[in-house]
């Protein structure tokens, strides 16, 4: 695996064209009379291109090299099993260079401008192998927060890290935990350290009431207009309101659509005087509307329940009634 990470950091083109020389000496092929010619082991293709794939890797000095291209030192290395151990190491080269590719591909990048991000990804893997961490993960952070961020210029280190042991650890995808830090850093909150707590802190609220902390990041990072004027700019009162509403049964979006129908005063007005001739009784909305200009989440949900229930629950609406609720 070291092998492989010091392959990964040294020159990528000379490693590029050393990979695909031996895999393409390993390959079979049609001869011009169409006959079948087999490729190299990997024994004979690592003879063959040594020198060149050597020259890729950092440390190996030309006496060693000489060494290894002795036909009875691979003898002896095929026995121990070196041979085995560089094939692992090649195979792990080419997994990483597959996976740099492809991230170069979905951002747009070259190799030179996406090379920090790249090697980033490798020093992580190696860090949190343990933990089931591998470079595709963060790379698939890195490319989430570089679309929310519109630059891999402002992702850092620290970011990445972050979630993606947290995606790992809840099985939240990357990119809702990105959008939410999107989010929240949107509202203020810009330290990392202080989205981090305000996020464990909401994962341990939302397993306390059953709610899946999956939908609150959903929530949180899917928040639109009518959600970041209601909870009135603070980042906290976002993470907050959203698990409150689910809590309630509701979402977020829902509470800060009605809120806004609320405080637009000559319509809501006018819906209320309907609806209180469609129920047959006197509907008074005063009260949610001051919940909704305070911006008082939970209440006002609880408010907007309190008044359904008074109607008789939804049980007991037909269509049209259900349809005025919605006041």
């Amino acid at each position: 695996i070291t092998t492989a990470i010091m392959l990964v950091r040294t020159s990528r083109r000379p490693r590029r064209i050393a990979a695909n020389t031996m895999m393409n000496d390993m390959r079979d092929v049609e001869d011009e009379n169409g006959n079948i010619v087999k490729g190299m082991s990997f024994p004979q293709a690592l003879a063959k291109n040594f020198k060149m794939l050597g020259g890729t890797i950092a440390g190996i000095g030309k006496k060693i090299i000489g060494t290894l291209l002795n036909p009875l030192v691979l003898v002896g290395a095929a026995i121990t099993g070196f041979v085995f151990l560089m094939k692992g190491a090649f195979n792990e080269m080419t997994r990483l260079e597959g996976v740099a590719r492809d991230f170069r591909f979905q951002i747009g990048a070259t190799a030179d401008g996406a090379s920090r991000l790249t090697d980033m990804s490798v020093s992580m893997e190696n860090q949190f192998r343990g933990l089931g961490l591998n470079a595709e993960d963060v790379l698939k952070t890195t490319s989430a927060l570089t679309g929310e961020f519109s630059s891999m210029n402002y992702v850092t280190e620290e970011q990445v890290k972050f979630v993606s042991l947290l995606s790992l650890a809840t099985g939240v995808a990357q990119e809702s935990i990105a959008g939410a830090m999107s989010n929240l850093m949107k509202l203020g909150m810009l330290s990392t350290n202080e989205i981090a707590q305000t996020m464990l802190h909401t994962r341990k609220m939302a397993e306390a009431h059953g709610v899946a902390f999956s939908t609150v990041m959903d929530d949180i990072a899917n928040a639109g207009e009518d959600v970041m004027k209601f909870i009135g700019g603070s980042a906290k009162a976002l993470a907050k309101g959203v698990l409150e509403a689910r809590k309630l049964g509701t979402s977020m979006e829902s509470i800060a659509s009605s809120a806004a129908s609320l405080l637009d005063f000559e319509s809501s007005v006018t819906s209320e005087m309907e609806a209180s001739v469609m129920f047959g009784q006197h509907i008074n909305m005063n009260h949610a509307r001051s919940l909704a200009f305070q911006g008082k989440t939970k209440e006002l949900a609880e408010e907007q329940l309190r008044i359904v229930q008074s109607l008789g629950g939804t049980e007991s609406m037909n269509y049209f009634q259900k349809e005025r609720r919605r006041l």
